[in-house]
């Protein structure tokens, strides 16, 4: 609860008002009593806690307000970045779980997998009289993916 009330709290101290920001553009053409008509449409003017518990209710009944910005409900373009989110959720998460899985990997297979993949599939690395720096690329990544798992674990801990 302290996170939502902190996040609320910090945009609404940035500088700048949506409302006006939107609707005190020239070219629209709108008198100062129709953008204080405006602010009070959208709630802007009132006192920050009225804001706060008015937003807090709305979201605990699943409306999340109305985006300035897009002049559409906020729900909609949840909605349609749904699928973009979970994508790249999912990427991430698959992410976070490699350095456990490489770590759990046998050395012996994951060398079978990558001379599968790199000299049968892919032709790249060849098999027969490779030369001398090829012949260590893939002893080089077989040998450094389970390492790399415990040290990635270090860095992230560090980087907390």
């Amino acid at each position: 609860m302290g996170r939502v009330y902190l996040s609320f709290f910090l945009l609404q101290v940035l500088p700048g008002d949506a409302v006006l920001i939107k609707f005190q553009n020239p070219d629209l053409g709108l008198s100062p009593q129709q953008i204080a008509e405006m602010r009070q449409a959208y709630g802007a003017d009132s006192p920050l806690w009225q804001q706060y518990l008015h937003t807090l209710a709305a979201m605990l009944h699943g409306d999340f307000g109305y985006s300035v910005q897009a002049g559409v409900p906020v729900s909609q373009l949840l909605v349609a970045n749904l699928p973009g989110t979970l994508r790249l959720a999912l990427c991430g998460f698959l992410l976070a779980t490699l350095p456990a899985l490489f770590i759990s990997v046998p050395t012996f297979w994951l060398g079978i997998v990558l001379i599968q993949l790199f000299s049968f599939q892919l032709r790249w690395i060849p098999v027969i009289n490779p030369s001398p720096w090829q012949g260590l690329i893939l002893p080089i990544i077989t040998v450094a993916i389970p390492i790399s798992a415990p040290l990635a674990q270090i860095l992230l801990r560090t980087i907390d």
